[in-house]
């Protein structure tokens, strides 16, 4: 589902976008107003189904500096087999997916508005 929301998000704000490039031009300015509110209320609403990932992101690579800088000299054999176990899962980092092709975290979260934004481009230039 989220793969779909993305999609459509990069598609909505890339045509809001060119709305108010056209709206702009004809100097209809409340009309300009309602769709840039718009915008930024479909960006937001990427940006808050993107916050999640990155908190997962964060806690795990937290969760790998605690484990790592524990005192493990004075653990049994038995805990420190269980750290190194531990340790060599959390070395590939847990992820929010969205369709299995698209990881929700921030920096995924720019390169769709700059996605969106180079798309918005392509539409004015050809209006």
């Amino acid at each position: 589902m989220y793969g779909a929301i993305v999609i459509m998000n990069t598609a909505a704000i890339s045509f809001t976008g060119f709305e108010v490039v056209v709206l702009l031009e004809r100097k209809q300015y409340t009309q300009v107003f309602r769709f840039i509110v718009f915008g930024l209320g479909q960006t937001l609403h990427l940006f808050l189904n993107s916050l999640p990932g990155q908190e997962l992101l964060d806690y795990c690579e937290e969760e790998i500096n605690i484990i790592y800088n524990c005192n493990w000299t004075s653990l049994s054999t038995r805990n420190k087999k269980s750290i190194e176990i531990i340790l060599m899962r959390m070395f590939k980092p847990c992820t929010l997916a969205a369709g299995g092709f698209y990881v929700m975290n921030l920096e995924n979260f720019g390169s769709v508005m700059q996605t969106s934004m180079s798309y918005l481009m392509v539409l004015a230039s050809v209006h």
